[in-house]
């Protein structure tokens, strides 16, 4: 779709009904009546359409996925590279495709746009603006293989717009370290296995984040969650030993990780209470803690917020650690 040639004498009508017909319209029709002229986006953003969530997936192409109350609508904003078919592994520059396709999650046809001056920071921003978003929620580049150039991802992308940066799990750890300083995203998800140098991995843990996830944790030592400066940790494929978790809490309790909220560990077994409290003191509950709604993503508890019972060890001026036991995870919940 040329948006150039999109006709419609609807500007000529009054203000109040141009505003009554953009409401009525969907989300794509919204996209492009926004892309005619500065004067359709700025009436598009006056009117106050907001997303609930922006994501970015980097893979053989970038695709764009704006999450709505319905529905999502997910934009082809950089196509998969000939020479990557072809089993070349070379990093390429990342630019716009000439013909961007967007697909909505609730009908099954797409819709093509020919905008031969924009950009892809500018099909960014635009989407960005005309749909209140401050943030890119969720920048993603776990499948990618790194094949993009840094250079062109800091051209394209504005630093410190990323709320959640999940760095490939491939590729050189010059090129991750990269990323990790560039965007200095106040949530991280990271490989464990992939960092062979163990201080590079530390320089990652020690900074001030509100939320590290932790994949392919299975060699995660006490001395990594010792270093871990966040606010939330959550550590999946772990094998974790018990005993290390159990030297973590004596440790927690006069006083280490202080940022310390929330630890969730994805287990391959079953803990027991009375296994890992080996020698500290603890008390079963039986009242109710509510977790912050804003915080449910962030600790991962995607079914409620809500937990009751528990058990509870103390820490440093009185401060309670509450433990919930699954089948396949433990919850640490910090309550100051």
């Amino acid at each position: 779709m040329d948006v150039v040639a999109f006709i419609f004498p609807l500007l000529s009508l009054k203000p109040e009904v141009v505003q009554f017909i953009i409401k009525c319209m969907d989300e794509i029709d919204i996209v492009t009546f926004s892309l005619i002229s500065r004067g359709t986006k700025n009436l598009v953003e006056s009117i106050g359409f907001t997303a609930t969530k922006i994501t970015i997936y980097v893979q053989g192409g970038l695709l764009l996925s704006l999450k709505f109350r319905t529905k999502t609508i997910d934009f082809d904003l950089v196509e998969w590279n000939d020479e990557w078919r072809e089993g070349i592994d070379d990093q390429y520059d990342m630019t716009v495709a000439d013909v961007v396709s967007v697909e909505p999650d609730d009908v099954p046809e797409m819709v093509d746009y020919e905008m031969p001056n924009f950009e892809l920071k500018d099909w960014i921003g635009h989407l960005m603006f005309i749909f209140h978003i401050r943030f890119i929620d969720y920048f993603d580049f776990e499948l990618s293989d790194c094949r993009f150039t840094f250079d062109s991802i800091s051209r394209e992308f504005n630093r410190n717009s990323v709320k959640h940066l999940i760095i490939p799990s491939t590729g050189n750890q010059f090129y991750r370290q990269q990323l990790i300083d560039y965007f200095q995203a106040p949530r991280i998800t990271i490989p464990s296995n992939d960092f062979p140098e163990r201080h590079l991995f530390h320089r990652v843990l020690i900074q001030n984040h509100d939320f590290v996830c932790i994949y392919d944790g299975g060699n995660f030592t006490l001395n990594d969650l010792m270093i871990t400066n966040s606010k939330a940790i959550r550590i999946y494929d772990g094998q974790t030993m018990m005993k290390t978790i159990n030297r973590f809490i004596k440790l927690w309790q006069p006083g280490s990780n202080l940022r310390l909220e929330c630890l969730v560990i994805y287990l391959n077994e079953v803990w027991l209470p009375q296994d890992l409290f080996k020698s500290i003191t603890y008390t079963e509950m039986n009242d109710e803690i509510e977790v912050e709604s804003d915080k449910r993503e962030e600790y991962g508890l995607f079914d409620s917020n809500v937990r009751r019972g528990g058990y509870a060890i103390w820490g440093l001026r009185g401060i309670q650690a509450r433990f919930f036991f699954h089948d396949n995870r433990i919850e640490m919940f910090i309550r100051f």
